[in-house]
């Protein structure tokens, strides 16, 4: 028979309390501590293991202990909420486990900002003011401060992630943008070029990635405090003990005459939310006005020049910057300005020349704009007026010919005279006339320049070549002025006078020699009162007899009369009949 001998070694046993209570008085944020003894009474050596859970830590989970002896565990109370927790410590050791209980509840500190707006004096563009803010701890612990750029912690971790989603977007372009660089770069054989575009790649993508991989861990510790291109505090951290203050500044800088407005978030250790800080300020831009805002410079005359003068003073405490801001409008280009930018001292003043030259006709009302650099407001100078053409008139209400006769020169006289205080410059013309050589009108001189207050005798001469009545007008223009400024009528009625002719129709030599020339006259009686113009047309055949008149051309006199001789030479025997036309 056989008999079993069962038997057991040594055991290890703990002893440690049940509850570690943290009590009511921690802070948020802050780290309590409690420190706890564990003894081994077993008759054996064992190691230990601790483990606990947020907002519970241990600062040595592990550790041995010998039979009899003991060791001090520290238990690390860090909450992150204003409330009650309650959490497990697992303690094993051996083959056993036992779980200890931790308790605690935490509340917010006594830390306070003397305000939550911090209106700041209004400052010139380009100087700095400050305000101050106070940082109270009226609790019993050390808090850490620091001015944040979030409102709270998740918003701190969504920006870093999309900093990094923006990092590895520009990481992947870059890289595609330096491969093909290096494909189109390469000019290698097809066996090398493989490999040596393969270690190209290579030293392209590790280079890359220690550049992005600097940025993004930049990125990663970045404390993301508050920072502002107008605002700025000091100190942006730092460590406030038990019922003390500290006071930080507040600093205003300005860049343009605008409100401007920022957020800071006061992250302490001991406080669940950040507190938020709004800062506000104006900033002043220059000041600066003329001497006056508006000149009326009633009538000017077109193509005349002008000249004013006017002075921007500088009312502010900083100098100013001004400059002409561009305008394109009917009359602007018209203006010229002298300077049209520069600098003013405190006190001071600039005296500005504006030289006008009107192009245009008619009513004006010109804004310019004055930029002043860090004032979002411009001032303004502005010139009225009417630009008006040149006085100038005939002395004479109209041209009137008269009855004419075809084809003879008439003439007229008047006088134009420039009554304004400016020279013009003016061309006359009948409108509708032909061009030279077949107009009927010729104005002589049909263009110059009159002075101001004189005169020019002017001459039209009119040929009439179309039986009709004439209407028209002679008009006077201005160079860079406009058309037909004046214009008178021209009235003229065109007659054919009445001719007859003795012998009529016939001219009659008898019996004439061959080659001998035999003499007829032919008489142009006028009855009219109107002079006419008679020409003989050559003649077309002169194979069997030729004519020859004493006058090609001549005038018949009103109510008289013309004798023409007309000469035949025969060159061929026979009854002879040859056509003339007068």
């Amino acid at each position: 028979f056989s008999v079993p001998i069962r038997a057991s070694g040594g055991t290890a046993l703990l002893d440690f309390p049940d509850v570690v209570d943290f009590g009511d008085e921690c802070v948020v944020g802050h780290k309590c501590e409690r420190t706890v003894l564990v003894r081994n009474l077993g008759d054996r050596a064992t190691k230990l293991l601790c483990r606990a859970t947020g907002p519970f830590s241990i600062e040595v989970p592990d550790g041995y202990l010998d039979e009899g002896s003991a060791c001090q565990v520290s238990i690390f109370f860090t909450p992150t909420r204003a409330e009650r927790f309650e959490s497990e410590l697992h303690l094993k050791y051996g083959e056993l486990e036992a779980v200890v209980t931790l308790r605690g509840a935490a509340a917010n500190a006594e830390v306070s900002l003397s305000h939550s707006l911090l209106m700041v004096e209004d400052t010139y563009v380009g100087l700095e003011s400050q305000g101050i803010v106070t940082i109270r701890n009226d609790s019993d612990v050390p808090v850490d401060f620091s001015w944040r750029l979030f409102p709270s912690v998740n918003e701190e971790v969504e920006h870093r992630l999309a900093l990094q989603g923006q990092l590895k977007g520009e990481e992947t372009d870059e890289t595609l943008y330096m491969q093909q660089a290096m494909e189109e770069d390469s000019d290698d054989s097809a066996s090398d070029g493989e490999r040596v575009r393969a270690r190209r790649e290579g030293k392209v993508t590790n280079f890359l990635g220690r550049k992005y991989e600097n940025i993004s861990k930049a990125v990663n510790e970045d404390p993301m405090l508050f920072r502002d291109a107008i605002f700025s505090i000091q100190p942006l951290n730092g460590r406030l003990w038990p019922h003390t203050q500290i006071t930080c500044a507040c600093c205003f800088a300005p860049k343009d005459a605008l409100i401007y407005s920022a957020t800071a978030y006061l992250s302490a250790v001991g406080q669940e939310e950040r507190a938020p800080l709004v800062i506000k300020g104006l900033g002043i831009g220059p000041k600066a006005t003329f001497s006056y805002d508006e000149l009326d410079v009633g009538n000017v005359f077109v193509e005349s020049a002008h000249r004013y003068e006017v002075q921007l003073l500088n009312q502010g405490d900083i100098e100013v910057e001004f400059r002409l801001m561009k305008k394109d409008t009917r009359f602007s280009p018209r203006f010229k300005f002298t300077p049209d930018h520069g600098t003013i001292a405190v006190g001071g003043q600039c005296e500005i020349v504006v030289d006008f030259k009107p192009k245009e006709l008619g009513n004006f009302h010109e804004i310019f704009e004055w930029a002043l650099k860090g004032s979002a407001t411009a001032v303004t100078l502005s010139f009225r007026g009417n630009s008006i053409r040149p006085r100038f008139e005939f002395d004479q209400t109209q041209i009137n010919f008269g009855t004419v006769s075809f084809g003879f020169l008439n003439s007229r006289m008047l006088t134009l005279t420039n009554t304004s205080e400016v020279p013009c410059y003016y061309a006359l013309k009948v409108p509708g006339d032909e061009a030279a050589p077949n107009n009927e009108f010729d104005v002589i001189p049909s263009g110059g320049t009159l002075l101001p207050s004189c005169a020019q005798r002017i001459q039209v001469d009119f040929v009439s070549r179309t039986e009709k009545k004439y209407d028209v007008r002679l008009s006077v223009d201005l160079e860079g002025v406009g058309k037909e400024l004046l214009s008178i009528p021209v009235i003229a009625q065109c007659a054919v006078p009445s001719v007859s002719f003795e012998p009529h129709g016939c001219l009659n030599y008898g019996d004439v020699f061959i080659r001998y020339p035999f003499h007829q006259s032919l008489y142009l009686h006028n009855t009219s009162v109107l002079p006419a113009k008679f020409e003989v047309e050559p003649q077309e055949d002169k194979s069997r007899a030729e004519f020859e008149p004493d006058q090609w051309v001549g005038t018949v006199p009103p109510c008289a009369s013309h004798v023409i001789t007309v000469t035949l030479t025969a060159h061929t025997p026979g009854q002879l009949r040859i056509p003339m036309y007068v």
